[in-house]
């Protein structure tokens, strides 16, 4: 420790053990010394880890956050991608930070005070134009507000890391039906389902419909 005059006061200035002395205006001040964190302990990792998966995500669902957390019901706006992060981060599983992963059916896409749809969890793939063929069972709405809403379907694909959105459908409907690109084959997707609507584009909470393998 040095010892260092300040305003012809002999002062001292430095660490002893456990205390810590400074100058303070004159006057000698004495803390305990407290020791800096290990900025790279395995829990920091494994929160590095996760936020690393649920970024990378964040880039595949871009289109669909911004509709799917548009806005926040009964709430002041918020950023759609911070929004996704908050409610998906804590889905992941992993104890160790070179394992861990996301399972498809927790991905959370939409969130909101909405009223919801439900959909056949069977998938139907037409071969022929190409199509996943997704079943709305019901869309049905109390509210009179909600009678112009839209229901959307999300088809995702984990190994191509790519996800498309398909267009908005009204509440009488029973199915929606969304075009697969070329190069979807012999692959695992999984499909979603989330209704938009209102002024504010207000969402319903997605819901996890199923997932079907591409021959």
């Amino acid at each position: 420790m040095a010892k260092s005059n300040y305003n012809s006061l002999n002062l001292w200035r430095g660490r002893i053990a456990g205390q810590v002395y400074k100058a303070v205006r004159g006057k000698q001040v004495i803390s305990t010394y407290v020791p800096g964190r290990n900025p790279n302990t395995m829990a920091q990792q494994l929160v590095r880890a996760k936020l690393t998966v649920v970024a990378k995500l964040t880039r595949v669902f871009r289109y669909v956050i911004r509709l799917g957390f548009a806005e926040d019901a009964g709430s002041k706006r918020s950023i759609p991608i911070a929004r996704f992060v908050k409610h998906n981060f804590g889905n992941i599983s992993g104890d160790s930070p070179d394992i861990v992963s996301l399972d498809p059916s927790k991905i959370i896409l939409a969130e909101g005070s909405r009223t919801g749809a439900t959909f056949n969890p069977v998938l139907d793939i037409d071969t022929q134009p190409g199509e996943v063929v997704i079943g709305i069972t019901n869309a049905v709405s109390p509210y009179e507000d909600e009678q112009e809403d839209l229901v959307f379907g999300v088809l995702y694909a984990p190994d191509l890391k790519q996800a498309i959105l398909s267009e908005g459908v009204a509440r009488t409907s029973n199915k929606i039906r969304m075009a697969l690109p070329t190069d979807w084959t012999g692959i695992e997707i999984h499909a979603y389902g989330f209704v938009i609507g209102g002024q504010n584009l207000q969402a319903s909470p997605s819901r996890y419909i199923g997932h079907v393998n591409l021959d």
